[in-house]
């Protein structure tokens, strides 16, 4: 097993901490320029073992790094070093690689974390089977250096999420076929109440709700009704249904920060984050109207990119969405980004989020 884990810290450093964690090395060396030099720094904490961080000012050239990382590393006669060649420059990583070859020859091991979240050996082309977890909060934490990290309003194993959501399902769900079908239908100006005579409810009330003159009513005011929360609830929901796969999956919803703003606004929350090893998907529920439908979307976008970086596959959930609004919306951003509306929140986006966790791989 190799002792020593050598990682080019790119923007995206999910592949250090994949390693560092499936293999159980004794030290951690960290090789990075002055622009991914805070990045460095976050993992120093998160990795967990002794970690020696070099840092070259722009971006060296690859005899430079084959030049001083033998030096920087100080392999022992009988060390094996893993090289993760992810991130960084491909000079960097030639550099590197051609160094630390030279020096300890086949006890040299090469990983490389494929864009899908697939850590591989760089020898043999064989995907490594490294089942580990990276929380969402240490997702958030490359990007935002600075951001306070606050608690969630619920966390855990998404395998939980039956017993402190399930209860409210149906009605989340009623409520989006009400929301998409009808325009003027808001639950803010319900005065956190809902007709309760809708169909598909039945005559019981779900927990934290009464029923009274004729009406679903909140027991106490909180944002199921206000707010989007039976949206995000129900977002979470069909997540649990899509994924109710038997691993170990995390789950923060409203996985709230401070520490930035975006276009003048100040960064919020999360409505749902969920992990699988160096997969993240983040879920963004928005009940504004269809004519401000543009807009909110791409500030969604913009605020969740500007705190996550190109970490994430992000998902934005408007049950008002048709499907020609959301043709050409879906046009403006491209691959990493999903839009969910009208009629989706179902088979659709449980076959979505599924592939982008790869469970489809």
């Amino acid at each position: 097993m190799p002792h020593v884990l050598v990682t080019l810290v790119g923007e995206n450093p999910a592949s250090a901490l994949i390693a560092a964690r499936h293999f159980p090395v004794d030290e951690v060396v960290l090789l990075c320029t002055d622009r991914t030099a805070a990045i460095a720094r976050v993992l120093e904490a998160q990795l967990g073992v002794p970690v020696v961080t070099h840092t070259w000012s722009n971006n060296p050239t690859w005899r430079q790094v084959q030049d001083e990382v033998v030096k920087v590393v100080d392999p022992q006669p009988d060390d094996e070093v893993l090289l993760d060649i992810t991130g960084a420059t491909k000079p960097m990583a030639l550099g590197a690689w051609s160094g630390l070859r030279a020096a300890i020859g086949d006890r040299l091991r090469l990983v490389y974390l494929q864009p899908d979240g697939r850590l591989e050996d760089g020898d043999s082309g064989n995907v490594i089977d490294a089942r580990v977890v990276i929380k969402g909060k240490e997702f958030v934490s490359w990007k935002r250096h600075g951001a306070v990290l606050k608690d969630s309003a619920w966390t855990g194993p998404l395998s939980s999420a039956a017993a402190s959501f399930g209860e409210r399902g149906t009605l989340a769900r009623v409520l989006a076929d009400k929301f998409g079908r009808d325009p003027g239908f808001a639950t803010a100006s319900h005065e956190a109440r809902l007709d309760g005579r809708c169909p598909d409810l039945g005559q019981s009330a779900p927990r934290g709700f009464t029923r009274e003159k004729g009406y679903l009513c909140e027991a106490k005011e909180d944002r199921f009704f206000k707010l989007n929360g039976w949206l995000e609830e129900l977002c979470l929901w069909q997540a649990y249904t899509a994924l109710d796969v038997g691993e170990r999956l995390d789950v923060w919803a409203d996985l709230s920060l401070d520490g930035g703003t975006v276009n003048g606004k100040t960064l919020g929350e999360i409505d749902v984050a969920l992990t699988r090893g160096a997969r993240l998907v983040a879920i963004e529920a928005k009940t504004h109207a269809s004519e401000r439908m543009s807009g909110t979307a791409q500030e969604a976008v913009s605020r969740m990119r500007e705190t996550l970086g190109g970490f994430a596959h992000l998902f934005i959930v408007n049950p008002r969405w048709t499907p020609a609004s959301i043709q050409a919306l879906q046009i403006q951003f491209g691959r990493g980004v999903t839009l969910i509306g009208q009629g989706m929140l179902g088979a659709p986006f449980h076959a979505a989020i599924r592939a982008a966790l790869g469970f489809n791989k």
